[in-house]
């Protein structure tokens, strides 16, 4: 998280492209993975949840993971 908030990683470019990645078929482990830094690029970058407001419909498997994780 920290190299997040240094703006290090490009939150919002790193959060739109791990929640196109959670599919059924994804190893659970993985998917944690995705969910822990989904869930660390929205406290670091408040753009993502813009990003995620607009891709929830498409996403919905994803955002309801991604509510259970926050």
């Amino acid at each position: 998280a920290a190299a997040m908030k240094s703006n290090q990683v490009n939150c919002l470019s790193l959060f739109e492209t791990l929640i196109e990645k959670i599919t059924p078929k994804t190893a659970p482990s993985l998917k944690e993975e995705y969910l822990r830094i989904l869930t660390a690029c929205i406290a670091a970058e408040p753009k993502c949840l813009s990003s995620w407001s607009s891709l929830h419909s498409k996403r919905l498997y994803q955002s309801e993971l991604l509510l259970k994780q926050l």
